[in-house]
């Protein structure tokens, strides 16, 4: 009965010796002292006599000392042993971001369980894509009192919370006055000139754009355009609330403004939102062509990069449910949008289409309406000095309508140079 107590003694230990052992060697790794942990367990790696835990816990200190090769070694031997352990795949994940190798990063993660290592990775990965929204996601789900959490909002807030633009374009337009989108048909072509100022603001978890624009025409004062739009987004870890409103008048007569606001969902990279909105119009007399009313709506948005070109797909459905029976539809948008950037150049290039299926027959021209609506958009920039950018851009539009007097083309060039603050 002796020895059996004195060997159950022994055991107790040897036991709480270990442990306050791993114990010591995670608060060094905690407070960042690599070294110690290297020392620590050096001699016993030499003969290989480290537990799993030992194992991990040296390949974590040759990973804060940037020693990848020998910690992804150790890592991929203990995976091969334990598939399925989530701090193993998450510290070789950090080893690839670490490398640039962020697609194989994403790769391991995958089927890990959420945890904070996890989430600062790929909102770090969503950061170099340059998806911040993506990023908020992530980030945002981690919780304060992780050590992860002061290292997330470094990154988020590595690239600048308030940017502003101011731009002063002139240009070219074969259709200033045409809009059937709008309401308008008549047909004119003008030179014309815009000033344009934007306002971003990128935060921890809101991020919002102020975009305000003046454009004249020469030859169409009557359709001179004051826009202004402010949208952003709130972000509490998967979900986040949108919100839109954009006010627009022609000439002093003419206005339209619309607000729209919903919920919506990460699943994963895909954006998913419902969204309702309401729009007011310049009243018509004739009550069939009365546009106010609301907007309802669903949008998908996919972030993907290919190479070194960022890009969002998106595609929104929905119904517009107007007090004017001419103007009730249904509509399918999807759209494209890609950047490039090399040195001082940048190239954005916007591909859209909409198809709208209007509800009722039109009064005015006795016949149903149906669109489809093509818009193409490139905008070529060129830093020339540190805050000071020339800008090109062209936008050609296509609106195809069974009632042919629907039916145009438009051409827009504008050139002008502008300032980034």
């Amino acid at each position: 009965m002796a020895i059996l107590y004195l060997t159950l003694f022994i055991v107790l230990t040897t036991s709480v010796v270990t442990f306050s052992q791993i114990d010591k060697l995670k608060e060094h790794l905690k407070e960042g002292e690599f070294e110690e942990v290297i020392d620590e367990l050096d001699n016993k790696a030499i003969i290989k006599d480290l537990s799993d835990e030992e194992l991990f816990l040296y390949a974590k200190a040759k990973l804060g000392l940037l020693e990848l090769d020998e910690a992804q070694e150790i890592l991929e031997a203990l995976i091969k042993k334990d598939p399925e352990n989530p701090a193993y795949k998450t510290a070789l994940a950090e080893i690839h971001l670490q490398r640039g190798e962020l697609k194989r990063a994403e790769e391991t993660l995958m089927g890990v369980s959420d945890n904070p290592a996890k989430l600062y990775i790929l909102g770090t990965i969503a950061i170099l894509k340059g998806h911040r929204d993506l990023a908020r996601s992530f980030y945002t789900r981690i919780p304060p009192d992780s050590d992860h959490y002061p290292d997330a909002q470094g990154v988020a807030r590595s690239s600048k919370t308030l940017l502003a633009e101011l731009t002063l374009s002139g240009g070219y337009d074969s259709n200033p006055t045409i809009a059937p989108q709008t309401g308008f048909i008549s047909r004119r072509e003008s030179p014309s000139y815009q000033l344009s100022g934007s306002l971003f603001y990128n935060g921890w978890r809101t991020s919002a754009s102020l975009d305000l624009s003046y454009t004249t025409y020469d030859r169409a004062k009557d359709f001179n355009t004051f826009r202004g739009s402010l949208s952003g987004e709130v972000t509490f870890g998967k979900i986040f609330i949108p919100f839109t409103v954009d006010y627009i008048t022609l000439g002093g007569e003419f206005y339209r403004v619309t607000g729209e606001t919903g919920v919506g969902y990460f699943l994963g990279k895909i954006k998913a939102q419902l969204l309702a909105g309401y729009h007011d119009y310049y009243k018509t007399p004739i009550k069939e062509e009365n546009r106010d009313g609301g907007r309802y709506s669903a949008r998908l948005e996919y972030p993907f990069n290919l190479g070194k070109v960022v890009a969002r797909a998106s595609i929104t459905g929905g119904y517009e449910d107007t007090r004017g029976e001419n103007w009730k539809s249904l509509f399918l948008q999807p759209s494209l949008l890609a950047g490039y950037e090399r040195g001082r150049f940048s190239v954005t290039v916007n591909v859209s289409a909409g198809y709208y299926s209007f509800q009722r027959e039109n009064t005015i021209y006795g016949k149903r309406r149906e669109d489809i609506f093509l818009v193409f958009e490139p905008t070529l920039r060129v830093r020339l000095v540190r805050f000071i950018v020339a800008e090109a851009r062209y936008s050609f539009n296509q609106n195809s309508s069974t009632i042919s007097d629907l039916s145009y083309i438009r051409h827009v060039i504008y050139a002008g140079v502008g300032g980034v603050f």
